[in-house]
């Protein structure tokens, strides 16, 4: 970012790191005071372990931590020199000058030689001191130069104290090829050869003690005096194969250059530069191939340790395959930059008469456009291909074969840039004037007769006609060159790859489909293979072949796939691998920004996505990717308040704690405090700056220009070759020069985590308003610095920009502050990502709405009329419109069709649903005036006229909880004890607000529009989950919550994805696994309320039940505040300890108090006896539930025992869980069973159960057969509704046969199922009531 000074100020890391050789010798010689204690291997590995005393108790990730010794042993490490020599000095010495005074000339020596022979030798002095002591000293040759005060030949000083570049090359280079190729690089750069002084690591580091130095000086001391010179120039021989790219110092070289900031560049020999500029103008394919070459992995050094070292450090901070995308994208820009100049240069100089230098010049021009748009910026390149057509055609003609060209690389760009349409026009265009110039044989003729073909196809969607066509095409193409340059040039290869992409990707509507995925099959294979072979895995037409091939096979699994074949799925596990295979070469090659590896990426999540939609899916398998990486490929845009605020909604998605992980995995941030690490691994400019751990040099100081604020922030400047650069707009600039002739950095003090980027802050709300005072703040310093500085305009012409992480690669707060009226074309470039601070600063604003507290809500509903005076919708409005308000999800319930149950629905516009909830969040406040001794609350859930649950009416005397106040009111002290604080209350507000949701037509149809097929669902609970889980549905359709905080949302989640019902579960009527969601929620939803406040929403739900327009108020009943309050507790209770514990056995301890109370004697006499073994979990299980499903009024548990041990296996296996899937919960099962086993409960023979078994045996069967049927066999659970047989017994009253009549009704049964095929109702359009007379046969037809 800039040219950084760091003093003596040592670079602290943050992870531990390898040593290498001993470091006995670190501290010998000159560098640094030879009186310290070396330092054995055994003492350094015993610094690098970590203490746990010195960490905090409890820390959970000690990986980035080092001891406080440890940091000892870094400071104390030699500063690495910066020193620099003069070319003349090298020239001399080559020579065997007076410098040199050696017996190695010209070509006889390489540096490795050289230093061995002369630099050693020359570089030890002897003294003797008092007493003749004799003392030896061992030097660098810089050390020695400025004691001689060594002078060059062209009179001045041979070294200078700071290199201005930092020389990269192999030791086994002949020095004399060292030196040319600097001479090339001082005349290629017109620069002043005075000035210019080089680091030479030979000359510079001192080479008697370089040999011990350990990997930490490397990481640490080395980088950083890189980053400080600030410009790395790379010696490349031969061009094409350069010999540092495969020593492992030079990468490690341009690895650090490429970490702290410094420029790259390369040298070369006079005659290797004159060819690499003829390959540049006339083989852009040589020169891509280059780049694609570049693997880092294979990279050694002449000692074994130092390559096993440096790889180890590799490894650790980086990773090959980031390094390889790291060089080659570094290569790539030079490339750029230096084709750039020295096409400015041939266009200077060219004689417009002389048509081959001026084809040349078009040439470079082409391959230099060319080289931009395959590096990802087909805008770029577009303009540049439009100007040069314009430029040829005048020159040579429309039909000159370079016009040709250069037409259908601008065709080809249009296409990568996205404007199909324009793309056609100009394929179009140049096959009809390639096939008139050329005639349709010729290899320029098929090469646009196969981009045209490629166009055609990837035009989407794709119409019969245009497949069709693109068919042709390429038959036509694959013949032609197959004919003329053979069937295994690597541009056959790529048109047969094209083919087969076209077949897999054939029109739907096309009648041979299969046929066609078959014929591509084999084109795939053979464009694929031969690549591999002839080319590279790396080439990029290879990784095109190998990335079709791989979306082929994922596209014959979803158009073939029936979820059943296993062979199948090998295919698609095969496309998986060759597409993470893809991705990861395309990251090495051409970064994870490209457009192409986007593709790849975006193919692969496909793939992964049809694999877990699978049968065959085991788990484990969803796809590691960072926060870096999805978000690139998500975002490419960022400059406007919905933009940032959906980045925040992504981040809430994806983890802040995951990204913080991520953070300190990258080693930016320090576990033990969260702060960031201002250490030079990784290197993170900003955050050494702002901690005041480097200064820039060369820039003047004008921290006193902030004023009051200098104290918070810190304004750093650019690198002063961008600053220089703000005006170029060619394709080496164009981004990374400074945005305006003015631009700097306005840098924040403060190092906490949260604080590195706009994207976290004020990311947990209790932040939220100190974050908008700080970037207001912030925004005022800005100004105050642009006020005080020279040449700015005034503040209203001065923009103030953030950009989100990662669409910077800077992991530290910084401020853009930008003079707007002389911006430069990179703030064009650029502008798609800077998102003003304001925009910012609303954002935050907008997070930090505070909705009315729930008090409001309580004084509307207590200005209303009370529940005995008028307890209806018109003498409550107020607290109605209120509610409406600032609950916008109650519209749901009163929009289209509603389920009040499965297979049950309201008629369209019904407010029943809507009442219901709104009873529900009544009774929520009513437990809030009474948690907060308000009387009214009791008055509100238990008074007024409520028929037979009045509190002087029978049940109501007895279960009403206005009879029971004590108990109501300490209810309510519970629930409260749960409420933290105000944002818990509304919540629980929003909570009721949302709870079902689910039942919406609407709703569920707008979920299950976004889910794959697997799972869509109608049950309410895991549709509203989806929902939640998805932070852009529920911005859509759930606003309140989006509201709500990260951590209460992830709350409100976690309840609603176990998919739990406390009631249903006290009655024996859900399944087995429907516990499963409960016991696998996280611990912390355990401890911090969230489970228990999941379960009051039950209770609460279940008072505003019997609500509706006319009387709105809930109904509080002992069996539900008190039954359901204290078994939640003891659930939660038993949760709480953390014992390892099954389904099975919650299932039973939570049934088996109220069995035992109801049937003490037979508990204690047969039932406990047979408690060993399995019995629990499959006879006595199903027995607990039974005889809950009949609210345990049934009197003849030793008859059910025998039934179920005797001839109800299948009963058992159903309600035990192990029938397999789907497990199937009948829904208002205890009513249907209490009820269908009519009066007889005593039941002395058995034979009324035996009856009513068979019934529930018979419904099981129905509905597992259904499901069989419609091929959803591996469903989890399928929830049916058994109330048409429910009416069907309270219509009949007396005349009800008790479990005859039950098994009647069973074997007259169907099923009705949802489109989804997860819930359904029972159709009894086929039962007659046998004791009912038949109804008179119909007439007619």
């Amino acid at each position: 970012q800039a040219y950084f000074h760091s003093g003596a100020v040592p670079g602290l890391v943050t992870h531990r790191s390898p040593m290498g050789n001993t470091a006995s010798n670190v501290f010998s010689g000159c560098v640094c005071d030879s009186s310290k204690d070396e330092l054995s291997q055994s003492t350094i590995d015993k610094l690098t372990q970590v203490s746990i005393d010195e960490v905090d108790a409890g820390t959970e990730d000690l990986s980035g931590v080092v001891s406080l010794e440890y940091q000892n042993f870094l400071n104390n490490l030699p500063v690495c020199p910066i020193h620099g020599c003069s070319h003349a000095f090298l020239k001399e010495f080559e020579s065997g000058g007076q410098h040199g005074k050696h017996e190695f000339y010209g070509d006889d020596f390489n540096i490795g030689t050289l230093c061995i022979h002369v630099i050693k030798p020359f570089t030890i002095e002897t003294s003797r001191g008092l007493g003749c002591m004799e003392t030896v000293e061992y030097l660098s040759y810089a050390e020695k130069a400025f004691r001689m005060n060594l002078i060059d030949s062209r009179g001045r000083p041979a070294f200078d104290r700071e290199a201005l570049h930092f020389v990269s090359h192999a030791w086994r280079y002949r020095f004399s090829l060292l030196v040319e190729a600097l001479r090339n690089w001082l005349d290629q750069n017109d620069v002043n050869e005075d000035e210019q002084y080089f680091w030479v690591d030979a000359f510079v580091v001192n080479q008697h003690e370089a040999q011990e130095y350990p990997m930490e000086w490397w990481s640490t001391r080395f980088a950083a005096a890189v980053g400080e010179i600030g410009s790395t120039i790379m010696i490349a021989e031969p061009w094409h194969d350069p010999l540092p790219l495969k020593r492992v110092w030079v990468i490690w070289e341009i690895y650090c250059t490429n970490q702290t900031g410094a420029r790259l560049s390369l040298a070369m020999p006079k005659d290797t530069a004159e060819d690499f500029k003829d390959a540049l103008t006339n083989s852009f394919e040589r020169v891509q191939s280059v780049l694609s070459s570049v693997d880092v992995s294979t990279c050694v050094a002449y000692h074994q340790s130092h390559t096993d070292m440096v790889h180890k450090e590799i490894k650790r901070t980086i990773g090959f395959a980031k390094l390889n995308e790291m060089v080659s994208l570094r290569l790539t820009e030079w490339l750029i930059e230096t084709g750039t100049g020295q096409l400015n240069d041939m266009k200077r100089k060219v004689d417009r008469k002389d048509r081959k230098a001026l084809l040349d010049t078009f040439k470079l021009q082409d391959n230099l456009a060319r080289m931009v748009r395959e590096s990802g910026s087909p805008a770029e390149a577009e303009t540049s291909f439009k100007e040069l057509l314009v430029e040829i055609e005048a020159e040579f003609g429309r039909d000159d074969l370079s016009a040709l060209s250069c037409l259908n690389q601008l065709a080809v760009t249009l296409q990568k840039a996205k404007k199909p349409l324009e793309a056609l026009d100009k394929h179009r265009e140049c096959y009809r004037r390639r096939e008139k110039v050329l005639g349709q044989s010729h290899e320029d003729t098929l090469q646009s007769v196969s981009n045209l073909a490629v166009l055609l196809s990837e035009m989407k969607p794709m119409s019969l006609a245009s497949f069709e066509e693109a068919r042709k095409l390429y038959a036509l193409a694959i013949q032609g060159r197959e004919a003329t340059i053979g069937s295994k040039h690597p541009r056959t290869l790529y048109t047969v790859s094209n083919l087969a992409k076209c077949l897999s990707e054939a029109p739907e509507k096309c009648q041979n489909k299969a046929e066609h995925f078959k014929e591509a099959e084999d084109l795939h294979s053979r464009a694929a293979n031969t690549l591999s072979a002839e080319l590279s895995r790396g080439h990029p037409l290879t990784l095109a072949a190998l990335h079709s091939q791989a979306c082929h096979w994922v596209d014959r699994y979803v158009f073939e796939n029936d979820g059943d074949d296993m062979k199948k799925m090998q295919v698609l596990e095969k496309a998986i691998v060759q597409l993470k295979e893809v991705e990861s070469l395309r990251i090495q090659k051409i970064g994870d920004s490209h457009p192409d590896t986007i593709a790849t990426g975006k193919k692969l999540s496909q793939a992964l996505a049809q694999k877990q939609n699978s049968r065959f899916f085991k788990g484990g398998e969803e796809r590691d990717t960072s926060w870096r990486t999805t978000m690139k490929r998500a975002y490419s845009e960022l400059k406007t308040s919905p933009n940032f605020k959906k980045i925040r909604d992504e981040l809430r998605v994806f983890g802040v704690e995951k990204l913080r992980r991520e953070l300190i995995q990258g080693g930016y941030v320090d576990p033990r405090t969260n702060c960031l690490t201002v250490g030079t691994q990784p290197f993170n400019i900003f955050a050494r700056l702002a901690a005041g751990v480097q200064v820039q040099r060369r820039v003047p100081d004008e921290q006193s220009k902030l004023g009051e604020f200098a104290d918070r922030f810190v304004i750093a400047h650019n690198k002063p070759e961008c600053r220089e650069m703000w005006q170029r707009s060619d394709p080496a600039w164009l981004g990374k020069a400074s945005m305006s002739k003015r631009h700097v950095f306005l840098l924040l003090k403060d190092m906490h985590w949260q604080w590195f980027n706009i994207l976290t802050v004020g990311i947990s709300n209790s932040s939220l308003h100190a974050a908008i005072t700080r970037l207001e703040e912030m925004k005022e310093a800005a100004f105050t610095y642009v006020r005080a500085a020279d040449g700015w305009p005034s503040t209203d012409r001065v923009g103030l920009f953030v950009v989100a992480y990662p669409l910077t690669n800077v992991p530290a707060f910084h401020l853009h502050i930008v003079d707007l009226d002389n911006a430069g074309p990179s703030f064009s470039k650029l502008s798609s990502k800077m998102l003003p601070l304001d925009a910012a600063i609303d954002v935050l604003k907008i997070e930090a709405e505070v909705p009315p507290p729930v008090a409001d809500f309580v004084a509307a509903f207590k200005r209303g009329c009370s529940v005995k005076d008028n307890p209806s919708k018109d003498g409550n409005k107020e607290i109605l419109d209120m509610l409406d308000k600032h609950l916008p999800e109650l519209q749901i319930y009163r929009e289209g069709k509603v389920y009040t149950s499965p297979g049950v629905v309201e008629i369209e516009g019904s407010p029943t649903e809507y009442y219901r909830t709104v009873g529900a969040i009544l009774a929520f406040l009513a437990a809030y005036m009474s948690a907060h001794d308000d009387p009214v609350g009791l008055e509100v859930a238990t008074a007024g006229e409520r028929g037979p649950m009045s509190v002087d009416k029978v049940p109501g005397k007895f279960i009403n909880m206005g009879n029971k106040p004590a108990e109501y009111e300490a209810f309510c002290k519970r629930f409260a004890s749960t409420m933290k604080d105000e944002g818990d209350w509304w919540s629980m507000l929003i909570f009721l607000a949302v709870h079902d949701v689910g039942k919406s037509v609407n709703f569920r149809t707008r979920v299950n529009s976004t889910l794959p097929k697997k799972l869509q669902t109608d049950d309410h609970d895991r549709i509203l989950a989806h929902c939640l889980a998805d932070v852009h549905l529920t911005a859509e359709l759930l606003p309140s919550v989006y509201k709500m905080s990260y951590d209460r949302h992830a709350k409100l989640l976690a309840g609603f994805a176990t998919n739990f019902q406390l009631p249903q579960m006290g009655q024996g009527e859900v399944t087995v696994q429907s516990l499963s969601g409960l016991l696998s929620l996280p611990e912390e939803y355990l401890h911090d309320g969230t489970l228990k406040n999941y379960l009051y929403h039950s209770i609460f739900d279940i008072a505003g039940g019997p609500c509706n327009e006319k009387f709105i108020f809930p109904l509080a009943l002992v069996p539900v505040y008190v039954g359901f309050g204290t078994a939640m507790e003891d659930l939660c209770t038993t949760l709480e300890k953390g014992e390892a514990i099954k389904d099975h056995t919650l299932y039973t301890n939570f049934l088996y108090t109220n069995f035992k109370k109801t049937y003490p004697q037979f508990e204690a006499e047969e039932f406990k006896p047979l408690c060993t073994g399995n019995f629990l979990k499959s006879v006595g299980l199903v027995l607990l539930r039974i005889l809950a499903l009949t609210r345990n009024t049934y009197k003849n548990p030793s008859k059910l025992l025998s039934l179920l041990q005797k001839s109800f296996q299948y009963i058992v296996d159903e309600m035990s869980g192990n029938a397999g899937d789907p497990q199937i919960m009948l829904y208002y099962g205890p009513d249907m069973l209490r009820m269908g086993l009519g009066e007889d409960l005593e039941d002395a023979s058995g034979e009324n159960m035996r009856a009513a078994l068979s019934a529930l045996e018979a419904v099981f069967r129905l509905v597992r057969k259904d499901c069989k049927a419609s091929g959803l066999e591996d469903m989890v659970q399928y929830d049916l509704n058994v109330t048409p047989i429910v009416t069907m017994i309270k219509n009949a009253g007396k005349s009800w046969g008790g479990g005859k009549s039950l098994l009647d009704a069973a074997k007259a049964a169907a099923v009705s199922s949802n489109s989804h095929c997860t819930e359904g109702i029972l159709d009894m359009s086929a039962w007659r009531d046998p004791k009912q007379p038949a109804a008179p046969p119909s007439k007619g037809k």
